[in-house]
């Protein structure tokens, strides 16, 4: 129903206000709708069993609910039957002493959905590549002729039975999905699913809610409510406006929290780009709440200018986030199901905003507006190229002097992608091969008796950009953890004349050496030298590496278990966390907000108090980080970073000091205050970022780091400069 022509003004913005609040009434419910799906067989263990032909008596059978989510039903005495939906996938059961998949025995069964005749074989998992997991081999002793699937009303039924005392640990996949649990007595508890799993989905999941979903509700719903602000609707959609933002915000925050957790967690050397966007968006998403309180009243002059501000900051941020959102399903290879999911609560909420612009009928606005969106739809994820290997890749070297496919290979150091490739191809020789990312480093393994650092050997290998392919590597024998104690050309490595090399081969350096042993160490350790250093003659010393990792290998079945990471990594990252968000980031929001704020007395006082305590006992906290770590790596370069950390840590101390010796604003000797105040929080702010720059450096934490917080800093220098213009003005 249309108004007719004598519809007064405010009659038509009220049908605009109902068809608008209907619109995205109907956009939330379609949002919160669940997919339609296909209704599968479910069973419970109260359910009958359908199987007619079982060789034993199924009343003695226990049941226990194996795996929930997935709805997958075990039914055992020593007879197992493993129940689960017929979706068109393998499904298995292992059976693993420690609770691992590596080293486990597994059961899987397929049907074919054609219905062709079922299979099931044992496999046993020697590794996660598909080169590791050997059908027909396993140490389950299957009763001969019980192994066998079945389709029945939708559901697969595998059986089998075991010879065995008491069956181990058990665990289930489906697809490439992990769960665990003991079977005693038909009791069981989940012990672990996929590493990581549960942080990596609340890092995505409170991102897209929050910076994405949310945001975006929040600005459809402050653009097109606007005319109703001289009703009482007007002022409740404001209102709601401001909390939908807010909610978004602190969704967004917890979800890039969960992020650095998850990088510290996992070592991910490939997120360099999906961390500074974040943080660039976290930063963007704190200014549009600073500016709610920098916001000029209607009649004023810069309303204007802090429309254009406000409104524009946010498109833009409305970008990246879609942008890097995608990014980051793209880098956790998270699969289709989460671009379906997220594309289509982009697609519905860009129908519902390109209808309420039809709505409005502003043709300039709308199609700026919609020129936004379509910027944002369209974006692809941003990428960057790297060249991986895997177990599964084929070896791209020509000139090996013995049989490649001799090779077993372990993907030795995940998030660094270190492959190592190992044979034994005559009697008391070893050949091993390893394959990293060339990105400008050294590389190194090493063997060791006890899994500690000092006292092994290591094999070290690099190759200079613009060398020509004269790459050098070299035995070192590692006496301790300083440059001077890890010589080179010693060692009790027994490496074959002629056999140590290192080359480069599609942007990844693969190092070949040959070792005369029976058989060789099974502690063994990785190395990632610091950017853009190599040893040189004559001395050949290595500097410190900027990661490590440790593990421990079973040269016969190829499995492998990480013992420990980096040393000092966490204690590092905390380091320099702590000091860019205290010190280089929180303290400048501060004195933005007391410079900036003062006409909301005394809102901006208390804030502004309150983030420079914030501040202070974060920059507190990484500071000590900062000494600990000195202490426990005995560094020798960073004693002009200490005494800049601990002259800003005293000023700081002074600033908060100084909140105790505040004179009244009558007093005389109040300028001198606010003199001495300031400026000691301006040289603060100086030094606090240029030590922060000098920090990553001698850390060579590469240009991901510096990259990073300088878009935060640029960030906050382009809104307090902006913020000093508009001072200006008023003046």
């Amino acid at each position: 129903m249309s108004p007719g022509p004598g519809t007064s003004e405010g009659e038509k913005m009220k049908m605009n206000l109902y068809s608008s609040v209907s619109f995205i009434l109907f956009t939330l419910i379609a949002l919160q709708c669940p997919p339609l799906t296909i209704q599968k067989a479910t069973e419970t263990c109260s359910s009958t069993l359908p199987l007619n032909d079982l060789t034993f008596n199924s009343s003695l059978l226990q049941c226990v609910e194996a795996w929930t989510p997935e709805n997958y039903i075990l039914r055992n005495t020593w007879s197992f039957i493993l129940s689960a939906p017929d979706s068109s996938v393998f499904i298995g059961i292992g059976f693993s002493t420690n609770g691992q998949m590596i080293g486990s025995s597994a059961v899987v069964g397929w049907l074919p959905p054609n219905g062709g005749q079922g299979h099931t074989k044992q496999y046993f998992l020697g590794g996660k590549s598909p080169g590791k997991v050997m059908p027909d081999q396993g140490d389950l002793v299957i009763v001969n002729g019980s192994l066998k699937i079945e389709s029945v009303s939708s559901r697969l039924y595998m059986s089998f039975q075991l010879t065995v005392e008491m069956p181990e640990r058990a665990f289930f996949t489906l697809r490439d999905l992990l769960g665990s649990s003991h079977l005693r007595r038909g009791s069981q508890s989940v012990v672990k699913g996929s590493s990581h799993s549960m942080l990596r989905k609340m890092h995505g999941l409170m991102n897209m809610f929050g910076w994405e979903i949310l945001i975006i509700i929040g600005a459809i719903v402050a653009r097109h409510m606007e005319q109703t602000t001289a009703y009482f609707y007007g002022y409740l959609l404001l209102y709601s406006h401001i909390a939908i933002q807010m909610t978004g915000f602190l969704l967004g925050s917890i979800g890039i929290i969960c992020g650095l957790f998850l990088e510290n967690q996992t070592n991910a050397n490939n997120v360099s780009t999906h961390k500074a966007l974040g943080i660039t968006i976290l930063v963007m998403g704190f200014l549009q709440v600073l500016a709610l309180f920098a916001r000029p009243d209607k009649e004023s002059k810069y309303r204007k200018y802090w429309n254009w501000y406000h409104h524009n900051i946010g498109r833009v941020m409305i970008i990246l986030t879609i942008s890097n959102i995608f990014y980051g399903i793209h880098l956790g290879k998270a699969g289709t199901s989460w671009n379906v999911g997220y594309g289509s609560a982009i697609g519905v909420l860009a129908l519902a905003a390109i209808g309420l612009e039809k709505m409005k009928m502003n043709l300039y606005s709308s199609v700026s507006f919609i020129f936004f969106t379509l910027i944002a739809l369209q974006c692809p994820p941003l990428t960057i190229q790297q060249t991986t290997d895997s177990c599964s890749s084929t070896l791209p070297l020509n000139d090996l002097t013995f049989n490649s496919s001799l090779l077993q290979c372990v993907e030795a150091w995940t998030p660094q992608n270190y492959i190592l490739r190992y044979a034994r191809t005559l009697e008391n020789t070893w050949s091993f091969i390893l394959s990293a990312p060339d990105s400008n480093v050294f590389i190194g393994i090493g063997f060791s008796t006890n899994g500690q650092m000092i006292g092994s050997s290591a094999v070290v290998g690099w190759l200079p950009p613009g060398s020509g392919g004269g790459g050098q590597a070299k035995q070192y024998f590692l006496g301790g953890q300083s440059p001077g104690e890890v010589t080179p050309d010693q060692g009790d490595l027994v490496i074959v004349n002629g056999s140590l090399k290192i080359e480069s081969v599609s942007s990844r350096l693969y190092m070949s050496f040959k070792l005369t042993a029976e058989l060789p160490r099974q502690s063994i350790l990785y190395a990632k030298g610091p950017a853009g250093f190599f040893p040189s003659s004559p001395g050949f010393r290595l500097r410190e590496h900027q990661a490590m990792t440790t593990t421990t290998i079973n040269y016969n079945t190829g499995s492998q278990s990480v013992v420990k990471g980096s040393p000092h990594s966490k204690l590092r990252k905390t380091h320099g966390l702590m000091n860019m968000t205290g010190w280089g980031i929180l303290i400048i929001i501060g004195a933005i907000v007391a410079r900036h704020m003062k006409q909301w007395e005394p809102t901006w006082f208390y804030s502004h108090i309150a983030v420079q305590i914030t501040g202070f006992l974060l920059g507190l906290t990484g500071i000590i980080c900062g000494l600990i770590l000195e202490n426990r790596t005995n560094a020798s370069n960073v004693s002009t970073h200490k005494a800049l950390g601990i002259t800003i840590l005293v000023m700081g101390g002074l600033q908060v000091l100084a909140l105790l010796a505040r004179p009244d604003k009558e007093s005389k000797y109040r300028k001198y205050w606010n003199w001495y105040h300031h400026n000691i929080g301006r040289a603060l702010i100086i030094l606090a970022i240029s030590n922060i720059f000098y920090g990553i450096h001698l850390a060579k934490a590469g240009s991901s780091w510096n990259a990073g917080y300088g878009s935060a800093v640029g960030v906050l220098a382009l809104a307090a400069t902006g913020l000093e213009v508009r001072k200006l003005m008023n003046k």
